[in-house]
């Protein structure tokens, strides 16, 4: 599951949780549709970011990696589904993940990404589905910070 915010002036969340730990405060802040967190459901993975560092004085430095989350969803209404077409104009914004072991990724103030990659597909045959397949790139030295989920991920 992945939860995505727009941000405000300051490059904050908006309605984000006040504490991420608490169920209630997810609640709140999770809308479906307009202003609020959106939460999808679909599956993903996060590849390795390569190494990379820097030689300098002969001293290796660790420098910030391009991390990507590739994730496809077909559950989806209207309403997201003109969210994701505005996402195909690229997209900014905060995102948090859930794993289906139960981590929530991204702390409490979320991950900072964009998306260069947003597009429908639809699938050959008489009971095929639409799916919508992104990738949100963010960067950094190491990877997210997760938490035991206060929030659970349906099969």
């Amino acid at each position: 599951m992945v939860l995505l915010s727009e941000v405000d002036a300051t490059g904050a969340a908006v309605n984000a949780p006040t504490d991420y730990l608490l169920p209630a405060d997810w609640a709140t802040a999770i809308a479906d549709s307009g202003l609020g967190i959106r939460r999808i459901y679909g599956q993903g993975d996060r590849p390795r970011a390569a190494e990379t560092v820097v030689s300098q004085a002969g001293v290796k430095i660790p420098i910030q990696k391009e991390r990507m989350i590739n994730f496809s969803t077909s559950e989806y209404n209207t309403d997201m589904q003109t969210f994701f077409r505005t996402m195909q104009y690229g997209w900014s914004g905060i995102m948090w993940y859930v794993t289906k072991g139960n981590l929530l990724y991204g702390g409490q103030t979320g991950i900072s990404v964009y998306v260069p990659f947003c597009e429908d597909e639809d699938a050959l045959g008489d009971e095929s589905i639409t799916n919508w397949n992104m990738k949100f790139v963010f960067n950094d030295l190491i990877s997210p910070p997760s938490v035991v989920s206060p929030l659970t991920v349906t099969n």
